[in-house]
């Protein structure tokens, strides 16, 4: 019989209640222990709908619930690093972090040598992999039905206007956003890589053209692979007035 894991969760904004209801979907597999934010309401919130304690520390949180396997990191991007270091240095529990994983390569480094003196794994959350038709085309790939794959390309045309920069501190800034590329763009960089393979070399122009923040809101990019393809990237969340387009391409010889 498979233990049960059980799964606390860090920050309790819009993104905690998917990950909420998905464990209370498996109970068989994962169980729901607590939650822990600093604001009140969303903290209280999430914990009166799950029906779980509730901890604005979460040092106390883990103190109290020895239990406790498997943390999810749900807050403001640039906090990713410093909370996931404490919970796998202090605590010792594996952690499910939300995109983007860190702001730095070298953060990424640094907390995948932790996690391994820790003797923990680091699960990111790219949910955007199970979506059918990716799903489809990665067994078209690896079955070969695709042939020498050659080009690869993403287009994303959201739109985030100034009120969506302002309803929080943390974004548009440099150390706790990232930008389009970081922040909104991220799913579909790892879906390039998880189709076309790795990225040799990239060739990028970033400007800023809806907003008033320090990021980027535009993104275009030349791409050749470890295997010889080339790519494109174009992101941006300055389209107006709503979201348009989300789209990857994989182009193979057959």
């Amino acid at each position: 019989m498979n233990k049960v894991i059980n799964v606390a969760l860090i920050g309790c904004g819009r993104v905690a209640g998917h990950h909420a209801r998905s464990i209370k979907n498996i109970p068989d597999y994962a169980h729901l222990v607590s939650v822990c934010d600093l604001v009140d309401d969303r903290r209280n919130k999430l914990g009166k709908t799950h029906n779980v304690p509730t901890y604005n520390n979460y040092f106390e949180m883990l103190d109290k619930h020895p239990e406790i396997d498997v943390v999810s990191i749900i807050t403001p991007s640039g906090m990713h690093y410093e909370h996931a270091s404490d919970v796998i240095v202090n605590y010792k529990k594996h952690v499910i972090i939300e995109k983007p994983m860190f702001m730095t390569l070298g953060q990424g480094e640094e907390l995948k040598q932790k996690a391994h003196n820790s003797g923990v794994e680091i699960f990111p959350v790219f949910q955007y992999r199970f979506n059918k038709a990716v799903q489809k085309i990665r067994e078209t790939r690896n079955n070969n039905e695709l042939g020498k794959i050659f080009l690869a390309t993403v287009r994303t045309r959201w739109c985030r206007p100034q009120r969506y920069y302002d309803r929080d501190p943390w974004r548009g800034t440099y150390s706790h956003d990232g930008g389009a590329l970081t922040n909104q763009g991220i799913h579909h960089l790892d879906l390039l890589r998880y189709l076309a393979g790795e990225v040799k070399k990239v060739n990028a122009q970033m400007k800023t053209f809806g907003v008033h923040v320090e990021i980027e809101d535009t993104v275009v990019a030349n791409l050749e692979f470890e295997s010889g393809a080339i790519g494109i990237i174009e992101i941006t969340t300055a389209a107006r007035p709503d979201d348009f387009e989300s789209s990857i391409s994989v182009l193979g010889d057959k």
